[in-house]
């Protein structure tokens, strides 16, 4: 599932206190930083996901509240079901690396 996909199934809200932190969504942004503790505690569980950059510098975005490489937290009207719902992985506008591209190394021995 892509981020656009993912925002059009869950609905991400604004953020709950009128916060403007970023990640917006028609004009109006839906991050909930990580400081922001006493918000999340408010907000119900099965609601909540996490933004986060994974190990290749990718955006993603996971069910629950995570604690690592964590950008932030949204909150969404539809809430999630199994708890292991993720987005692809969002290259943004990082140029790919050596690491990235598959090779082939095996040698021909023809």
């Amino acid at each position: 599932m892509t981020i656009d996909e993912w925002t059009q199934e869950y609905k991400p809200m604004p953020h709950p206190t009128g916060e403007e932190h970023g990640f917006e969504v028609d004009g109006k942004a839906c991050l909930i930083e990580t400081y922001e503790g006493a918000v999340l505690q408010r907000l119900p569980h099965k609601h909540l996901w996490t933004l986060l950059e994974n190990d290749e510098g990718d955006l993603v975005i996971v069910a629950g509240l995570r604690r690592v490489n964590v950008l932030g937290y949204l909150q969404t009207e539809e809430p999630w079901e199994a708890g292991d719902e993720m987005t692809d992985p969002d290259p943004g506008d990082r140029e790919p690396d050596q690491d990235d591209w598959e090779m082939d190394d095996q040698d021909d021995e023809d």
